[in-house]
């Protein structure tokens, strides 16, 4: 028993204890953002994650663990993420698909489907650390005419699509507007 003891005690030092205190810290943080990104839009409003990443059984994505993504499910009530569709279901691929678009081309069926905002965690891409942060952010924060609400260390960000929703409806008619939203449903088969 001694050496065991011992063994525990040479392996091991103070560093091998994560400080609780800065896990709590993080922990309310992100709750305080995802509280703020829950009442700024409609309650029940489905919020599409960024970068895509497959699940469950996913390799970490540069700095983001393969998890991270339900940080928001985790702390809201009344939002539904994207994050989360079983790996090879109809969901999931559209998911898979749809990021890969053009960003015009991505926006307008997210819009289509009945998203009312994008949420970007910034570790997932690999230009996380770029002095003006990840380029998907620039570009949606060019593309939309917003700027993203941010959390207290920007690694996460948060675009509103309401404003966008409305300007797509004006592009639109209603009978436009639910041929493609049609189109996407039939050819996916999603169940949103």
């Amino acid at each position: 028993m001694f050496i065991f003891v011992f063994g525990i005690l040479d392996e091991t030092n103070k560093t091998f204890v994560f400080p609780a205190t800065w896990v709590q810290s993080e922990y309310n943080e992100t709750a305080g953002y995802i509280k703020k990104i829950e009442s700024s839009v409609p309650k029940n409003s489905m919020i599409f994650q960024l970068p895509y990443l497959a699940f469950p059984e996913s390799p970490t994505m540069y700095w983001m663990g393969a998890y991270e993504l339900f940080k928001g499910y985790l702390h809201s009530h009344t939002l539904r993420w994207s994050f989360g569709s079983m790996k090879g279901r109809e969901c999931d691929l559209w998911q898979k698909e749809v990021t890969a678009k053009p960003l015009n081309e991505f926006l307008e069926e997210i819009s289509l489907v009945g998203f009312n905002g994008i949420y970007v965690d910034k570790y997932g891409f690999a230009d996380a650390f770029a002095p003006a942060g990840p380029d998907i952010v620039s570009k949606l924060s060019d593309t939309l005419k917003i700027k993203p609400v941010t959390n207290y260390n920007n690694r996460f960000f948060f675009f509103n699509l309401e404003e966008y929703n409305k300007k797509l409806q004006k592009k639109y008619s209603a009978v436009e507007i639910k041929t493609k939203r049609d189109a996407i449903f039939s050819k996916y088969k999603l169940n949103i």
